[in-house]
């Protein structure tokens, strides 16, 4: 283990005019960063939270979305937005 401070720097806002800069600071070389996924997985298992909207992985992904009707859903979403949804089923 290497820890590292946490890193900041900035990305510009480029559909803001004169690009201001939003602040970044990414903390996952932190010690603390490892401590928090180290306590969260922890506290996961004694307590068996599992969030209802988060998935585990892609395959758990493509799982849950094909139990989905999409097409179902794109016509609601037309009919609030007059939007034009094509879908691609692959």
């Amino acid at each position: 283990m290497n820890p590292l401070p946490p890193r900041f720097y900035g990305l510009p806002k480029l559909h803001k005019e004169n690009q201001p800069v939003r602040p970044i600071v990414s903390g996952i070389s932190a010690p603390a960063h490892k401590l928090a996924y180290m306590l969260n997985s922890e506290i996961r298992q004694i307590t068996k939270f599992h969030p209802k909207y988060s998935v585990a992985n892609s395959t758990e992904l493509a799982s849950e979305l094909g139990k989905k009707s999409i097409l179902s859903n794109t016509k609601k979403l037309r009919s609030r937005t007059n939007v034009k949804i094509k879908v691609k089923i692959l």
